[in-house]
């Protein structure tokens, strides 16, 4: 029964072939073989059995059922990578939300073991203006699909993991940080609404800095023996012109 093995529930990969042999289907098992751990793959000769999209279809096509966004989306390219791509990509939300309902869990594990840019905009679910900020993150996601950046919104209240993780206080929230794949970290903290478009495309643009975690600069340095720290490191050694011992 194809009402059983697709729900509104899982994620389900399905593929429809007009006849189960071929080049396409020996592509689409082998991504089958190589990924049935993670999710749920079926197949069938004909779309009018499955609940959602185009039912004359006659394949070779792959249509991946999700229980969020758009709620199902085909692929008609069945070259090994390009295939495996696609499943991935699309068996995760748009923006993945990080919070305290355990059927989001496997969606944030999913998120951090990716090899893409991470995007984490941080909020107060429950905190004013928190529905704007996450209207225009999603706008912003959306124009960013497919261009290799992930997008997590995450609850304050339920990240203090992630908190300390990456050294933020809650003080900062809203914030957003992006985590790079060499494991570079760029912060925006304290972020309004009309500012998380433009500062995702400077990021884009190699305009942002990258965020070092440091203590504050000290209001007085007149010491002979200054006191060094992460933002103040150009400035004191590395920029100095002189012989400098650190402790």
């Amino acid at each position: 029964d194809a009402s059983e093995v697709v729900s509104d529930k899982k994620v389900v990969v399905v593929g429809i072939f007009p006849k189960l042999s071929g080049s396409e289907f020996d592509s689409f098992m082998a991504i089958a073989e190589k990924l049935l751990s993670e999710l749920d793959f079926a197949h069938t000769s004909d779309a009018k059995l499955l609940p959602r999209g185009e039912s004359s279809v006659t394949g070779p096509v792959v249509r991946l059922f999700k229980p969020f966004d758009e709620q199902f989306v085909d692929s008609k390219d069945f070259d090994g990578e390009a295939l495996e791509k696609f499943v991935k990509e699309s068996s995760i939300p748009l923006i993945t939300v990080f919070d305290k309902d355990p059927n989001n869990h496997p969606y944030v594990i999913k998120f951090f073991e990716s090899t893409n840019t991470k995007a984490m905009l941080f909020i107060n679910f429950t905190g004013e203006g928190a529905e704007s900020l996450k209207s225009k993150y999603r706008e912003v996601a959306t124009s960013n699909k497919g261009q290799g950046l992930s997008f997590l919104l995450g609850d304050a209240e339920n990240s203090q993991g992630a908190f300390q993780y990456f050294g933020l206080e809650e003080s900062q929230v809203p914030l957003i940080i992006i985590q790079t794949a060499d494991d570079k970290k760029y912060l925006k903290t304290n972020v309004e609404v009309d500012q998380i478009e433009s500062w995702v495309k400077d990021f884009k643009d190699g305009k942002i800095a990258p965020h070092k975690k440091s203590q504050p600069i000290p209001a007085e340095n007149n010491e002979p023996v200054k006191v060094v720290v992460s933002d103040s490191l150009d400035d004191i050694v590395l920029n100095s012109g002189k012989n400098v011992l650190l402790e």
